[in-house]
């Protein structure tokens, strides 16, 4: 797929991390389940 963005926004939140085929809190670095 090819797009455009037209708009992007941010929060105060901490992100979500991807590693090793799991999710983790980007705040605690806990896995997500």
């Amino acid at each position: 797929f090819i797009g455009q963005v037209v708009e992007a926004a941010s929060s105060g939140k901490a992100p979500l991390v991807y590693q090793a085929g799991k999710f983790f809190d980007g705040a605690r670095l806990e896995q997500v389940r």
